[in-house]
């Protein structure tokens, strides 16, 4: 949306001299009704508002913005980049040719660039190095598919069995880890507990959740590049994916649902007291709560929901059957019924 001009704003002050509603002004100059509130509030509210202070602190957020910021020129960086030669630090770089600019906008130069000649020549480039600019991929990540060519089903979130899978620690140098299972269309969430930490571990957990009671298919698995899951090649040799190195942002599911599970397990908790049933417990506690993703629904419940319609053999009541609207379909089809929600009617119980 546009900004409000001068002309606008001295309407707004007119019009609240008037005594009007804010509702009002904003249906004279064509803006919603929030646009007018922020307007006001942010300079002194209806009792002190005036065009010309809005004005004065709309030209001083443009010379704020970096958008509006000028670019240096390129001969701004020859002598800075032989100054870093002589092993000089940015910061002092920054006082030696006496600059305008902050130690941090030579820092962004040079990985923005990737000056790695240059970088070598700071003095943390080794720690920096290996902290932040880790681009390698894990050996079995060759084994597995990239995540792009993943199955449309998996961003429509309109299929069961599409899964996404990470792992979370507790102390550090502990060998102990807690795997996470989450279907990215139910938000159902399954936790393991693996003490050794080790890839055959989390195997084996992935191996048990493919038959368990929820009877959830395993259509497809995304992991980031993690060496926990480097025996899942094997076990799903097909419908395995791997995130791109160094984001593993690209499975948001998982991700936040790990932000969920630290209420209940903060980080740098330590994790030898911690049991299998205990991470029942949790994930039960989160397959109950309510979700807006949902429909204000629990992923428990609509699980249930979706397993008794792929039970039913009535076509009819198959299309009667709407899915929530947040998951923006509006009828559950029926091949997909078929194929991927033959679900089993047990009991619902988070293993």
């Amino acid at each position: 949306m546009k900004p409000l001009t001068p002309t606008q704003r001295y309407q707004i002050e007119h019009d609240i001299n008037l005594g009007l509603d804010n509702k009002a002004i904003a249906q004279g100059i064509g803006f919603s009704r929030r646009t007018v509130e922020r307007e006001v509030m942010r300079c002194g509210g209806r009792t002190h508002y005036t065009a010309a202070r809005a004005e004065a602190h709309r030209q001083q957020c443009g010379a704020n913005s970096a958008a509006n910021h000028p670019t240096l020129p390129t001969t701004f960086w020859a002598p800075v980049e032989a100054e870093i030669r002589r092993k000089y630090s940015p910061e002092q770089v920054v006082k030696q040719l006496k600059l305008s600019v902050a130690a941090s906008t030579l820092y962004r130069y040079l990985y923005r660039f990737d000056k790695k000649r240059l970088l070598k020549q700071l003095r943390h480039y080794s720690v920096i190095k290996t902290g932040r600019r880790r681009k390698g991929k894990m050996p079995w990540v060759h084994h597995a598919k990239p995540i792009r060519e993943r199955p449309v089903e998996v961003l429509t979130r309109d299929t069961v069995g599409h899964l996404e899978c990470d792992s979370i620690v507790g102390k550090r140098h502990e060998p102990h880890k807690i795997v996470v299972l989450i279907d990215r269309a139910s938000r159902y969430v399954r936790l393991g507990l693996v003490k050794d930490g080790t890839a055959a571990g989390v195997a084996a957990h992935i191996a048990r959740w493919q038959n368990d009671a929820t009877g959830i298919p395993m259509l497809s698995l995304t992991t980031d590049q993690g060496y926990e899951f480097s025996a899942l090649p094997k076990l799903l040799p097909d419908c395995l994916y791997a995130c791109d190195a160094g984001k593993p942002y690209q499975k948001g599911a998982v991700e936040n649902m790990n932000k969920l599970i630290r209420q209940y397990i903060p980080k740098g908790k330590s994790l030898g007291r911690i049991t299998q049933a205990k991470l029942n417990w949790i994930a039960n506690e989160l397959n109950q709560r309510i979700r807006k993703r949902l429909g204000w629904l629990s992923p428990a419940a609509l699980l249930s929901q979706w397993t008794a319609a792929a039970t039913c053999r009535t076509p009819a009541f198959l299309n009667t059957l709407k899915c929530p609207p947040i998951l923006g379909v509006n009828e559950l089809n029926l091949d997909k019924c078929n194929a991927f929600l033959v679900l089993s009617a047990q009991p619902l119980v988070a293993f």
